[in-house]
This record gives structure tokens, C-alpha cells and sequence, in this order.
């Protein structure tokens, strides 16, 4: 069993009995107690670089000959024509879902199509392959949340045309309003409270 070892060293502050240093410190945490793994960990924070990040397009990536698993079987450029989410990385040779990755919410991910890659090639286009991760709730949500950044990305919207003119108006005139108010005191070296005496009580 893979132990982790935390070594901690340090000095105490010097008393009038006597100068001490803390002795180094050794703990063994089994790896079955830690909260996760060193290659969990590193699925979630290192995403391959070659996918697209927010707010860029989808990365289709077309190669001429794709790298073949032990079995002789590679990624498909057709698949892209059925799946327009799907997109894939050269640089670990695993399928990933665009929508998921980018717009789940982080608790909800799927770990197969946004962290670690799909490269169960032999069934891509099973039930148990794309379909059944297209069929999934949480690709349906990622997916309109994408269609929607498209619909706002291609007509220009901002979340300020979204609101009401009249009250976008409205909260302009109260932040101008606290903003004067604040100027005011600066500038008059004023407390943002009046005075406060016991006597009031």
C-alpha cells in the first residue's frame, strides 16, 4: 500500500529556560484515507490543452489518420457529422463533449466525456457510447445553456439590453445617488454615521 509521508520542521520562539527546536515531524497517510487520488486530481485540473477553452468555438479536430488503439480501432471524423458537441484531443487521443465540459455545472460533470476522454472506440456509436451520453439529463441542460451563449454571442446581447431600459435607468440614478453621497463625506472629512453619545440612551 502506497503511503504519503507530510514532514513538518520549524523552530520554537527562543524562551528564558532554554532554546529548543522542534523536531522534524513524520506522518504516514495511507492512500485509502486521502479524499482522492493523485490521478483524480490531476483529471480535473489538467484538461488537454488543444480543447477549446470559454468562450472560444468548438475544436473539431480533422486529422487524415487518427491513432488506432491494441485493437486497431481509431477515432472517426464522420462522428463529428452526427455530434455536433463532440470534439477531440490529439494530444490524449480521447473524445470529449464540448457542452458538458464548458457549461455543467461542476458537480454534475460526467468524468468520462469532460476530464478524462472517451476511448472506448469499439462502442463510440453504441447505446452505450455517444447516444447514451447524448441521451444523458445533464448533456440536455449543457446543451441548451450552449445554444443559448450562441443565440446571445451572434446577436450581440449583453446581460444590459436583457433588463428593462426604464429600470436599468432606475438603478443608474441610485448608484449615482450613493456615489454623490459618499464624494460628499470624503470630501467634508464626515463620519458615514453621526456621532454616537452614551447619553442618548
Amino acid at each position: 500500500m502506497d503511503k504519503f509521508i507530510i514532514r513538518r520542521s520549524g523552530t520554537m520562539p527562543a524562551s528564558s529556560d532554554s532554546d529548543t527546536s522542534l523536531p522534524t515531524v513524520t506522518t504516514e497517510i495511507p492512500e485509502t484515507q486521502l479524499p482522492c487520488s493523485a490521478q483524480s486530481l490531476a483529471s480535473i485540473f489538467l484538461t488537454p490543452t488543444d480543447l477549446a477553452k470559454l468562450g472560444e468555438p468548438i475544436k473539431q479536430i480533422k486529422l487524415e489518420r487518427y491513432p488506432k488503439d491494441t485493437h486497431n480501432r481509431s477515432f472517426q471524423v464522420g462522428w463529428y457529422n452526427h455530434f455536433p458537441w463532440l470534439e477531440y484531443s490529439e494530444e490524449v487521443n480521447a473524445a470529449f463533449c464540448y457542452a458538458c465540459r464548458l457549461f455543467c455545472p461542476f458537480g454534475s460533470k460526467e468524468s468520462t466525456f469532460t476530464e478524462t476522454g472517451f476511448r472506448n472506440w469499439k462502442n463510440a456509436m453504441d447505446k452505450s457510447g455517444f447516444r447514451k451520453h447524448e441521451s444523458s439529463a445533464r448533456h440536455i441542460i449543457a446543451m441548451s445553456m450552449w445554444e443559448e451563449q450562441k443565440k446571445h454571442v451572434s446577436r450581440n446581447v449583453s446581460v444590459s439590453t436583457l433588463l428593462n431600459e426604464s429600470v436599468l435607468e432606475k438603478n443608474r440614478y441610485y448608484v449615482r445617488s450613493m456615489a454623490e453621497v459618499v464624494q460628499f463625506l470624503v470630501v467634508n472629512e464626515l463620519a458615514f454615521r453621526r456621532t454616537y453619545s452614551v447619553d442618548e440612551e
